[in-house]
């Protein structure tokens, strides 16, 4: 098999080696020359709300504790005992605020990371042993945006708004902060996180993938936009089905997406789109999206939800992002979907992809997060239709890139030059020294 350097060069906006995916040293180069170097998400901020509440993220051969150390700081530690490298916390989450212990020898930590108490230490008497503060836990920098804990293990990284520009600007009308998770799932895939990603990123499955929307109108793709690192596909045009008018058409879209994603278009929403079906049988697509808009916010409002002040209907233009590398946002008025591709680190070649599902909640109402993990495609069935045509894709897929004869990915330049965009990103990253 050939390595992912020996075919890197060509790499073009039509064609992607297949060497990106199945290429012998690109674990090595993504453990080595990706992973450490990016922003990448670590936990959503609702899911540590008390202090000394502390999330697991892996990442490869990494894990780092996530933890609230005061009501507006959150810090993050490798988790690993500078004694003898044990990893300090198994469990994905819990709470720290009585201070961090090693289960090996009882060494402790406080929410600082400082060392507060080693057994015998006594027995060092005599010997050079090293100065508590070297003994500290690591800590990567950590940022905060869209309502999500970021972390760098790069000290070099820039800071995190400019890492994520112009993403960020174009999404931040979106108060993606002020959502909550719906519901949260871990699904494991027995394919590569890239593979699983862009089936993610790109509209141009729809037909095949998703057919049952084409009854509603074709997407027909305006060209997929690169934003930096990151890029967006949700610029796109609605080709109407001239035998539906403008009102069952948005209506039934909308139900179609609303009954098998089981998020992004919720009770506001529908409620709007039914009202949709009260306007006059003259109403033009002018006419629908007017009254929809505001409707749509009468009955946000109206169940004591914050309607996004700042968003306008242009903002809707853009609404399926790939931040670079692993992570992908479709946000809506409703809220959204939020996603996070990993590799898995038990697992070579399989990944961790986990499904953060948003929505906005009158204050009080907001619930715990929990998390459903899944460890197979066959135990997900019945959690997300939607969702489950992608994922009917993806083992195929995976089987289809390992064959000797397919040398690599023909891509549309049109429609799915997000795609491209990500593995040109990939390689800038993996091609650099040091």
């Amino acid at each position: 098999m050939a390595n992912f350097m020996d075919r890197a060069g060509e790499l073009s906006q039509e064609f992607i080696p297949s060497t990106d995916w199945v290429g012998d040293d690109v674990p090595r180069l993504e453990r080595e020359k990706l992973w450490p170097k990016v922003w990448q998400v670590a936990c959503r901020e609702e899911e540590i709300p008390n202090i000394g509440d502390f999330v697991n993220y892996e990442i490869d051969e990494e894990s780092f504790l996530i933890v609230r150390v005061s009501v507006d700081e959150i810090r993050a530690f490798y988790n690993v005992c500078s004694h003898r490298g044990r990893r300090l916390k198994t469990a994905w989450n819990g709470n720290v605020a009585n201070g961090i212990m090693c289960r090996f020898h009882a060494w402790r930590f406080d929410l600082e990371g400082k060392v507060t108490y080693i057994p015998n230490e006594e027995g060092w008497e005599g010997c050079q042993m090293p100065d508590r503060e070297s003994l500290s836990l690591i800590q990567p920098r950590v940022d905060t945006w869209g309502g999500a804990v970021w972390l760098t293990m790069n000290p070099d990284s820039p800071p995190l708004r400019e890492y994520l520009s112009p993403a960020a600007d174009k999404l931040d009308p979106f108060d993606l902060q002020d959502c909550r998770t719906l519901w949260y799932k871990v699904l494991h895939v027995p394919a590569d996180w890239k593979l699983v990603l862009e089936a993610f990123i790109e509209a141009y499955h729809t037909e095949g993938t998703h057919p049952q929307l084409e009854r509603w109108g074709s997407s027909s793709g305006a060209g997929d936009l690169q934003q930096g690192i990151h890029s967006t596909h949700g610029s796109f045009t609605l080709v109407p089905c001239d035998d539906l008018d403008p009102r069952e058409r948005w209506h039934g879209r909308m139900k179609d997406l609303a009954d098998t994603l089981y998020s992004m278009f919720l009770e506001p929403c529908m409620a709007a789109s039914e009202r949709v079906l009260t306007l006059p049988p003259e109403s033009t697509d002018a006419d629908v999206f007017a009254n929809y808009w505001k409707w749509h916010r009468e009955e946000m409002e109206a169940r004591g939800q914050k309607w996004p002040e700042n968003l306008t209907p242009a903002d809707m233009a853009s609404t399926a992002w790939q931040i670079f590398p692993n992570t992908s946002i479709l946000p809506t008025i409703d809220g959204g979907l939020w996603y996070r591709f990993r590799p898995d680190p038990a697992k070579p070649g399989h990944s961790i992809m986990d499904i953060w599902a948003l929505a906005r909640f009158a204050p009080g109402e907001e619930p715990r997060p929990s998390r459903e993990v899944f460890p197979t495609l066959e135990s997900f069935k019945g959690q997300c239709p939607f969702l489950e045509q992608d994922f009917e894709n993806l083992l195929a897929v995976q089987k289809g890139t390992r064959s000797r004869v397919w040398k690599g990915a023909n891509i549309n330049p049109r429609e799915e030059t997000t795609v491209y965009h990500f593995h040109k990103a990939m390689h800038d990253y993996l091609s650099k020294d040091g």
